[in-house]
């Protein structure tokens, strides 16, 4: 997996397999869009810890906003929790 993790395409067409290893699934699930993540949640085992990380998402992650500064290019400042 690790030659294809950039191949939306090869890692769908992994995850779209009848039957996945644990190990494979949940790292799948970290390298693909939200279409082939429901259907690894829906379709393949996960073990608890990967299920709730799953669960929790986005509100654990920290968030980031774009800024800019005066005179150069825009760089991602991390914004303050809530």
């Amino acid at each position: 997996m690790e030659r294809f993790e950039k191949s939306q395409n090869v890692l769908a067409a992994i995850a779209f397999r009848a039957a996945l290893p644990l190990s494979v699934t949940e790292r799948l699930v970290n390298l693909v869009g939200d279409q082939v993540r429901e259907h690894l949640i829906n379709h393949h085992a996960l073990s608890p810890e990967t299920a709730l990380s799953i669960a929790l998402g986005p509100r654990n992650a920290p968030r980031w906003t774009w800024s800019t500064r005066p005179a150069g290019p825009p760089t991602c400042a991390r914004s303050p929790p809530i």
